[in-house]
């Protein structure tokens, strides 16, 4: 780390796309910029600021294969700049939390030991996929009345939130969806809970998902970001296809459109693989714990910060030596 923080000093590090770095580098200082997500949100006239800002940057960090893509082809950054660095959960941390006594049991939540608890742990906005969840919920509760969701994450859109509460009054769905506020216990409900569920329009990689596959939970999230890298091939979860063919073609209003759709294009496949975990849950419950496996292997936080150590000395021995 102390490594990091020397070559951190030579370099202006920025943390999003829309931070314009020029005076960084007219001193001759490498710029980084960090590619959290796909910014699908942009129109033309932002895509050509960010071709115009460019010039400025040394190189660009995206945090999965499919954010790296996206900017290339879509947005127009150069292929050969950008870098792909996987987010990662800091390993040792998860550790210590998972072996300490449970502080919370589904009794605290009202929560019968034959409910079967999908978590989904994402802020509440327009992309995290609430609307999908419901429509599936409802679907399956006629058959598996035994559903519980906990959707836990930081309220980011209130009028989002507020349509998702309206739609689980007015569809009766009470007593099986629950929002509940971000929490740094979020350990326990990883520990309480049978599944994880991710279904988003849109992600960069994220850090739920490593942390759900952490903690042994069998996963059901939608093949955008880095849940195809974590996912595909593995046994400990099931990847869906997102509610549009072409992510090239999603803007900001067909995500506000597929983001309040009552019954969303993918949502026949998020029942069919929720129905596959409840009829199953011995197999599935088995077969998350591989997650934890690959995590460890390959998402450790001190994996990432060397990836980034070894960008950044890159970066300053080259500025050093011009």
């Amino acid at each position: 780390m102390r490594i990091l923080a020397a070559a951190q000093r030579q370099i202006h590090v920025r943390g999003a796309l829309h931070q314009p770095p020029p005076l960084a580098a007219e001193r001759g200082i490498p710029v980084v910029t960090v590619i959290h997500n796909t910014y699908t949100w942009m129109g033309p006239a932002d895509r050509r600021r960010l071709r115009r800002e460019d010039r400025f940057v040394t190189r660009y960090v995206a945090v999965s294969k499919a954010v790296r893509d996206y900017a290339e082809r879509v947005h127009g950054l150069p292929g050969e700049k950008i870098s792909c660095i996987d987010n990662g959960i800091d390993i040792g941390r998860h550790e210590k939390l998972a072996g300490t006594p449970v502080g919370l049991d589904r009794r605290d939540l009202k929560l019968s030991p034959d409910d079967f608890v999908f978590l989904h742990v994402a802020a509440v906005d327009a992309p995290k996929g609430h609307n999908v969840i419901l429509a599936a919920l409802g679907e399956l509760l006629g058959e598996h009345p035994e559903i519980k969701v906990l959707s836990v994450g930081p309220v980011r859109d209130q009028i989002y939130f507020h349509r998702i509460q309206d739609r689980v009054r007015r569809w009766g769905l009470e007593e099986h969806f629950r929002f509940i506020d971000f929490t740094s216990g979020i350990h326990e409900f990883y520990r309480l809970s049978d599944a994880f569920l991710l279904p988003s329009l849109i992600e960069g990689f994220s850090l739920a998902l490593l942390e759900a596959a952490f903690y042994g939970l069998p996963i059901i999230a939608t093949r955008v970001g880095g849940a195809p890298d974590l996912l595909q091939g593995e046994r400990f979860g099931v990847l869906i296809e997102p509610a549009y063919d072409d992510i090239s073609g999603v803007g900001v209003g067909t995500l506000t459109r597929l983001a309040t759709e009552e019954r969303p294009p993918h949502t026949d496949q998020l029942v069919r693989a929720m129905r596959e975990f409840l009829h199953r849950p011995g197999y599935w419950r088995a077969q998350g714990r591989s997650g934890r496996e690959k995590v460890i292997a390959s998402y450790d936080m001190a994996r990432t910060v060397s990836r980034y150590e070894d960008l950044f000395l890159e970066l300053a021995t080259r500025r050093a030596g011009r």
